[in-house]
């Protein structure tokens, strides 16, 4: 009897041990296969994460690329900061988005990456989708290598199919790119212009943006996982010479300078120009150049007028978006003479007809040549007087205020020995002595001259021939300056070789990237108090030489 209680009591034992054993092998599983789970889904986490940062750096990565494809197709506006109050920057660009594929279009799209915030950080977000649209040139939903040239490792980055194109949904509609800002610092080097920092961010979100125009770092607040990745990219520009026709550029191709180069504004005074022009109204017989900060950039070849034969090629309007080039310092020791108010002739004689004045020995075109330079605060002059220039002679006038008046220098009945061409008058002119300064030439002599005054609005009264050049601010815009109605107003005739100083402008070029890295986003936007560790410092460029 004992011995079978002992073998039930035994059995019994037994089986309360095996449940509490079985409850917590059961345990030990559950909790291995939740930690398993936590970590496949932190692991999932951790690739959406890098997907999404990898996609914000391939968006940054492609921003980069297009700016330097337009910067490379409007070339002169790596030669400017993409913001700024007054002056020349892309922000200020003159722009015409409707012009698709053509030099206008291009700055008009730089324009827009420089269109400031609504919250006052930097400039505008765009889709990346964009891009798609601008290098699917063939329109078959597909962009190639050739339709992409010179962007392999983006292009490689991209192209996540890997069949060597990039196709829509590689550029999805929730991934997005900005330029925060491109400073332009000129350099001492003579071997380049300067370098170029460009400083661009990329986005990539799990949903589209609902706003564009925010950038302030709190923007994704809605989308926990929606990264932002900046770029730094330090890019050396180089001086390039103008190139070899075709370039597009036929009014720096020449032998003579343009006939008319206005930094805004249009020739709208009803006078013609004989050269090509790019700005709209008058016509000219001669290249017109615009500014770049032009905001009217229409181009209408009415205003032109041919010459016979024509020239090859032919003049005509063209929007070459240059920028004027410094004017010629003031040489130190020439006269003063004051303000002109009456007839006098240039260089000044005595009674016996022997020159009085000194001239200056200056090296044109390879030669050393006589130059008589005069300081002038203004030209005022009545009807029926005249500043004269004598037939031969090579004379400079640097003009501090207005001109209001009639100038002659007429080479049509010189014969050799003597050498007399319109580049022997030049006139340039600072603006410092007006508020508003202008030059208005008037009477029915024939001026033979080149005329540069970046500040001043131009004009020409009566029936005078004028042949050469005139660069300034406007056209036309004078009260009672009004050019005749259909008559030439400028017949180009100065040829660059005659200039005092090289005044043809700078084309540049983009080098190959010189220094790229990534930089954290600053808490407090994009004026942070710390300079940035990813921009080179760069040397101080020397002042320019006194002459």
């Amino acid at each position: 009897m004992k011995n079978r209680l002992y073998l039930h009591l035994m059995a019994n034992r037994e089986k309360g041990f095996a449940l509490p054993l079985a409850v917590l092998i059961g345990l030990i599983l559950m909790v291995t296969g939740i930690t398993m789970m936590m970590r496949v889904q932190g692991d999932q986490s951790k690739v959406i994460a890098q997907k999404a940062r990898a996609d914000a750096l391939r968006s940054a990565e492609a921003g980069v690329a297009r700016v330097q494809d337009l910067l490379n197709s409007v070339r002169f506006m790596a030669t400017v900061d993409s913001n700024c109050t007054s002056g020349n920057c892309w922000e200020r660009a003159c722009s015409n988005p409707n012009d698709a594929d053509t030099l206008k279009a291009k700055i008009a799209e730089l324009r827009g990456l420089a269109k400031p915030s609504s919250d006052g950080e930097g400039n505008e977000w765009f889709q990346l989708e964009d891009i798609f649209q601008v290098y699917d040139r063939d329109g078959d939903g597909f962009i190639t290598r050739e339709e992409w040239p010179e962007t392999d490792a983006v292009f490689d980055a991209i192209d996540i199919n890997r069949d060597d194109k990039i196709s829509p949904d590689e550029i999805n509609d929730n991934r997005y790119y900005r330029v925060v800002g491109y400073n332009f610092t000129p350099s001492s080097d003579p071997n380049i212009l300067g370098w170029g920092v460009l400083t661009l961010e990329g986005r990539s979100r799990k949903s589209a943006a609902t706003d564009l125009t925010k950038t302030l770092p709190d923007i994704d607040s809605d989308d926990n996982a929606a990264p932002r990745n900046r770029v730094v990219v330090t890019i050396p520009i180089l001086d390039s010479p103008t190139p070899p026709p075709p370039s597009g550029r036929p009014a720096f191709e020449r032998n003579t300078v343009p006939a008319l180069w206005i930094s805004e504004g249009t020739a709208d005074d009803g006078a013609k120009f004989q050269g090509d022009v790019v700005e709209d109204g008058a016509k000219f017989q001669g290249d017109v150049v615009g500014d770049v900060e032009s905001p009217g950039c229409i181009i209408n070849q009415d205003k032109i007028q041919q010459p016979t034969p024509a020239p090859n090629p032919p003049y005509e309007a063209q929007f070459v978006g240059v920028f004027f080039p410094d004017l010629p310092p003031i040489p130190t020791g020439i006269p003063n003479l004051g303000g002109l108010d009456s007839s006098q002739t240039f260089p000044r004689k005595n009674a016996d007809g022997a020159i009085i004045d000194t001239p200056s020995t200056r090296t044109i075109n390879s030669q050393s040549v006589q130059v008589y330079e005069y300081i002038v605060n203004n030209i005022n002059l009545d009807d029926g007087e005249k500043i004269t220039i004598t037939a031969g002679e090579r004379v400079v006038f640097y003009v501090k205020g207005n001109i209001n008046g009639a100038i002659e220098h007429d080479c049509s009945g010189v014969t050799e020995p003597t050498v007399c061409k319109p580049g022997n008058l030049q006139i340039y002119a600072d603006g410092s002595g007006s508020t508003a300064p202008q030059i208005c030439l008037k009477g029915d002599q024939r001026l033979e001259a080149f005329i540069f005054a970046p500040d001043y609005s131009l004009g020409k009264k009566g029936t005078g021939t004028f042949i050469g050049a005139a660069w300034g601010k406007n056209w036309g815009e004078i009260t009672d300056c009004d050019s005749n109605s259909g008559a030439v107003a400028v017949i180009q005739g100065v040829e660059w070789t005659d200039l005092i100083q090289d005044l043809k402008p700078q084309f540049p070029q983009l080098d190959k990237i010189a220094n790229w890295c990534e930089e954290p986003i600053p808490d407090d936007g994009d004026t942070p108090t710390e300079p940035s560790k990813c921009v080179p410092t760069f040397p101080t460029p020397s002042p320019s030489p006194s002459p």
